[in-house]
């Protein structure tokens, strides 16, 4: 199922759509809520992503879409999650309303208003997530590790917060049985979270790169696509050609 933030009207009940300025507005005057790039015009300035606290480092997305609704898959979070109360949050200051329905892209058919005890249900086995809750792998490689999703850079010299490119990378899981100079290489990076007091790392996954050197025990890998990772605190920048040089013995084949 799928919760979707949509205001009504109260004469008779069809979605009026939530505009572009009451959205901007919301978000610059919400310290939990960050635009994913400041570099937009005020009319594109549509998505953000929203932060429960200064350690969350998934975060969870938030898109103004062409109806001027909201919209969310259920992946099982429960009422008392920070992401779901934020949702209704986010409805009682726009004037809106949450419904919930079995499809991703929101109908004025079949509404069916959303109560808060629906919350607790399972999504689907084969449910991809929209909203969803950061996965902490404690023991995974001995370390606290947390799934962050790449993004697509846009306007990133008009981004406002701290921007540090190719932070030190901690291991390197490669999907591949051997290792050759000049092949493209698809594999997951893990690095450590900035200035956390946990010693908390981010795992970024399927990540394409080339191996471009080999030097007594030490591989050097080259990023074939831009991406950016966004945190609470600091933008981490891995620009394409950029270089990645690790020891063997932090290199995993899969």
């Amino acid at each position: 199922m799928y919760f979707h933030i949509v205001r009504l009207s109260s004469k008779n009940h069809r979605p009026e759509p939530i505009n572009i300025g009451e959205w901007q507005r919301l978000v610059n005057n919400d310290p939990t809520l960050h635009w994913l790039s400041s570099g937009y015009l005020p009319e594109e300035n549509k998505a953000a992503v929203y932060f429960a606290s200064r350690q969350d480092v998934q975060g969870m997305d938030w898109q103004l879409n062409q109806q001027g609704a909201f919209s969310f898959q259920n992946t099982g979070l429960s009422q008392a999650h920070p992401y779901i109360q934020k949702i209704f949050e986010v409805a009682k200051l726009l004037n809106a309303r949450v419904l919930e329905q079995p499809k991703a892209v929101f109908s004025i058919d079949s509404l069916v208003k959303h109560e808060p005890s629906m919350l607790t249900r399972k999504p689907a086995a084969k449910a991809i997530p929209v909203v969803s809750k950061a996965k902490d792998n404690k023991n995974l490689y001995g370390l606290s590790i947390v799934d962050v999703k790449p993004r697509r850079p846009q306007n990133v010299h008009r981004i406002k917060k701290r921007i540090q490119e190719n932070s030190v990378v901690t291991r390197l899981n490669i999907r591949a049985k051997e290792l050759h100079l000049g092949t493209s290489l698809q594999g997951d990076i893990v690095a450590p979270v900035p200035k956390s007091t946990s010693a908390q790392h981010y795992q970024v996954k399927n990540i394409w790169l080339e191996l471009v050197a080999i030097k007594d025990a030490f591989y050097t890998f080259c990023v074939q696509t831009t991406f950016m990772i966004q945190l609470p605190d600091i933008v981490l920048f891995y620009k394409s050609g950029s270089k990645i040089v690790l020891d063997k013995t932090a290199i995993h084949l899969t």
